[in-house]
Formats: C-alpha cells, structure tokens, sequence
C-alpha cells in the first residue's frame, strides 16, 4: 500500500529558524537531504533506519505530561538521522511504532491522518528536550489537519 506524504504550507514556506524548530526556508542542504529522503523512502515503503514513536509517550510508552493534545491529534515524531556508524539497526517498517531504531538529534514531526497518509508538521534540528504542548513557540499543534 503506497502511502501519501503530505507537508504542512507553514512548514513549508514558515519563519521557524531555531534549535528546536527549522522550517524549510531555513534548512541546510543536508537537513532538506533527510526530510525529502524520509518522504521519498515513506512513498516507496522502504524499511527506515531510526526511531519513530508517538510524540505523547517516552521510550517506555508512558503517556508524558502536557501531551494530550499530541495524542488528540495523533503526532508522532522519526529520528531522521545522522546516524553513528552502524551495521545493526532495527528497521522501522511503514511507520509503525519502532522503539529500538536509530536516534538521532534531528527529528521528524509527523500527524499520522490515517494509516496510509501523514502530515509532516516540522522539523527539529535537535528535540532535546521534547517540546511540551505549552512550551512557546511550538508550531506543532497549530499547523496539524
């Protein structure tokens, strides 16, 4: 099943120039690299590399505070790379949840519409720490469908 990749206007054409949020007209070549590589290879149904996982739970599956309408809206954010060198890795399969990929500092922010479609919302240069629903600015839930 082929799955549809769309990419929010605000990302697209926004004014985001942070550490915790860069919208395209900001990004470098190598970060414009790693989000049309994600885009591409989720259109092709290609295996992934990193980790992808609900953007309102940790590594354990806990439901993080300030993160309900994270969960209302379904954002999920992918470890989009660069990776350390690595031979073994745990391939994340069609978007599915995959605890154990490849982390990385940037990350891919992600609304899963449906099973076959998502909307990219953003994209963090380094998401440590995890930006909160309340945290300013946060593009995030502003920019979802």
């Amino acid at each position: 099943m082929a799955m549809i990749v769309d990419i929010a206007k605000e990302f697209k054409f926004g004014n985001f120039n942070t550490s915790a949020f860069k919208d395209i007209p900001f990004m470098t070549d190598e970060e414009l690299a790693l989000v049309f590589q994600f885009m591409q290879d989720v259109e092709d149904n290609k295996p992934l590399r990193g980790k992808n996982k609900p953007s309102w739970q940790d590594s354990e599956l806990n439901d993080l505070p300030y993160t309900n309408r994270y969960r209302a809206n379904n954002l999920w954010h992918y470890h989009c790379g660069g990776y350390p060198p690595s031979k073994n890795f745990h391939p994340t399969i069609g978007l599915k949840l995959n605890l154990f990929g490849e982390t990385s500092d940037a990350v891919i922010h992600y609304q899963k519409v449906a099973e076959d479609h998502i909307f990219i919302v953003g994209y963090s240069p380094k998401h440590n720490p995890f930006p909160k629903e309340t945290d300013e600015p946060n593009p995030l839930l502003t920019r979802t469908k």
